[in-house]
């Protein structure tokens, strides 16, 4: 009787294993090693890896759109807050003085990313800027999460101004 079909099946679950704990353990690290600099007030330029958008980025495979309104500051900022605040797996830090800092939590292994929001005011736009703790790459998390807040952003303020309004 041959032993192969035995010997295929432990391989599967070591491999899983060493695949998934490998994961696990990355993902403890994320949510053990904040970023110096983050959440400080100003966006950080750039980390040298391709895991992070940001509207103050000069590269362009990194750069994204800030959050453009034409409202009074403190509607926009506002509206801002409430979409970060409500959506599933972001957790708020620290918001003060037109500075947000939230911690986004994959829902699979828990990896957090970083997430900061900041208005300069008169300026008519917030800037943005959503990173990934580890890794090298993101797989495009950061862009998708930073486009979906910029929807959620428009339908706030437009839910704020009443129907018919521009923001």
């Amino acid at each position: 009787m041959s032993q192969l079909p035995f010997i295929i099946i432990v391989s599967f679950v070591v491999f899983d294993f060493v695949v998934f704990g490998g994961l696990f353990l990355l993902a403890a690290s994320s949510r053990a090693n904040r970023p110096t600099g983050v959440g400080k007030g100003d966006l950080l330029l750039d980390t040298g890896k391709p895991n992070f958008v940001s509207s103050v980025s000069t590269h362009p495979e990194r750069k994204i759109e800030p959050l453009r309104y034409s409202v009074a500051d403190a509607i926009a900022w506002a509206a801002a807050v409430e979409v970060v605040s409500a959506r599933n797996g972001i957790k708020v830090v620290r918001s003060h003085d037109f500075h947000l800092y939230a911690e986004c939590r994959s829902p699979l292994f828990g990896f957090v990313d970083d997430l900061e929001l900041v208005l300069h005011p008169g300026a008519g736009f917030i800037h943005v800027r959503s990173a990934s703790r580890v890794g090298y790459s993101d797989l495009g998390a950061n862009r998708t999460r930073v486009e979906a807040l910029r929807e959620a952003f428009a339908v706030a303020l437009t839910a704020r101004l009443g129907p018919g309004s521009e923001n």
